[in-house]
């Protein structure tokens, strides 16, 4: 019984000095391990999409050079174009279905699996 309270106390020590130590550089630990990475999201994941953004707003050349400002009627036509939206219907369809089936086919294989032999 006494090897027991001993044991906690020690465990509740060394608990507090690394959380006692830890607080110090808290902010200068976040950067150090977090900023490579941030910038690395938005050098090739948000600065990409938002210059997609943009591009988007503009009409373009057969040199792929911005030349009139259309705003949102890029998007009206995408819209309502008949392609587009049995394109959208046909992923739709494609999404569902391969959902379904995965679903089934696992709950399947595990059932079968678990089985005694």
């Amino acid at each position: 019984m006494q090897k027991n309270k001993i044991f906690l106390k020690i465990q509740k020590n060394q608990y507090w000095r690394i959380k006692s130590a830890s607080k110090k550089n808290d902010k200068f630990y976040a950067l150090l391990f977090l900023g490579p990475s941030l910038l690395l999201l938005i050098l090739f994941i948000f600065y990409p999409m938002l210059k997609t953004i943009y591009l988007s707003l503009f009409l373009t050349n057969g040199n792929g050079q911005n030349t009139v400002f259309v705003g949102l009627e890029n998007y009206v036509s995408l819209l309502t174009s008949s392609t587009y939206l049995a394109s959208l219907g046909s992923t739709f369809v494609y999404v569902i279905g391969v959902s379904v089936l995965t679903i089934f086919f696992r709950s399947f294989t595990s059932k079968y699996s678990q089985q005694k032999r």
